[in-house]
């Protein structure tokens, strides 16, 4: 991936080069046949300024168009302020759920969607495969803290083009924009490593991908859940908000692979974490 992203820039700087060659010789050959016939060389520098202008504007780098969802307003916030000094990436919106990145996603031409898989509406897995399905040449980035195997593999295919933690590095993320904007999956090193170890270790349901990996927290939510308490009541129970609780509750529902509550208490059932 990274040495095809070189690639295609070394091809670039070439056209820029032969470019510059040319745009030269036909100046130079303008400026001395202007003065081979006496004529001022105020044309002539005219007509520098012009072709100039030209390469100026026929050249700029095609902006990539990328829109960030994620409900954490600082870590997005910081996330476009990272793209600043990249002159061929564009942020055109950052929606913190799923209902405003439909209202952005209608009204423009999206290249590229840097999405978390925990959302306060919805599954970024159902989110990942809607968008797909609705707008094929628009590419997917799963940018997100969960690394379990399980939810990489379902990410994947639900048709996301690439993977990437959130303590990935800027060269990387630029790397898999990049690639993914033309055409091409991304994957990261250490998530393929990852998925690799995976393979070899049992797993009680294979559809599943593996069991997955809960944190104390959602274990407690879960458990609560499953007693059939409120959302305002977890809230209370665990002093804690009543966000707090949405977001480990959607956070369940992407590590479970379920859409709702029912089928999530299922799962967790047959994996025994609730008897």
């Amino acid at each position: 991936m990274l040495n095809s992203d070189i690639s295609t820039r070394l091809t670039q700087s070439q056209n820029d080069h032969y470019l510059t060659l040319l745009i030269r010789f036909s100046v130079t050959f303008f400026v001395l046949l202007s003065l081979s016939k006496g004529q001022d060389c105020a044309l002539a520098t005219r007509f520098i300024r012009f072709n100039c202008l030209v390469t100026c504007i026929k050249y700029q780098p095609e902006m990539i168009k990328v829109t960030i969802v994620d409900d954490h307003v600082i870590f997005a916030e910081g996330l476009e302020s990272i793209f600043s000094d990249a002159n061929d990436i564009q942020i055109l919106a950052r929606c913190h759920n799923a209902e405003a990145f439909w209202t952005v996603m209608d009204s423009n031409n999206i290249d590229v969607v840097l999405l978390d898989i925990s959302l306060p509406d919805v599954s970024g897995l159902n989110l990942c495969e809607q968008i797909v399905r609705k707008y094929p040449n628009t590419r997917v980035i799963a940018l997100t803290m969960h690394d379990e195997p399980s939810l990489v593999k379902k990410m994947i295919k639900k048709g996301a083009m690439a993977y990437l933690l959130k303590n990935t590095t800027k060269s990387e993320l630029l790397a898999a924009i990049r690639t993914v904007y033309s055409g091409k999956k991304y994957y990261n090193e250490n998530l393929m490593q990852l998925l690799l170890e995976s393979e070899d270790k049992p797993k009680k349901n294979p559809a599943m991908g593996g069991r997955p990996h809960l944190t104390r927290r959602e274990k407690e939510v879960l458990e609560l859940i499953a007693e059939g308490l409120t959302t305002q009541q977890i809230a209370d129970r665990l002093f804690v908000t009543i966000k707090a609780v949405e977001f480990h509750r959607s956070s369940l529902l992407t590590k479970f692979g379920t859409q709702n509550t029912p089928s999530m208490i299922k799962e967790a059932i047959e994996y025994e974490f609730i008897s």
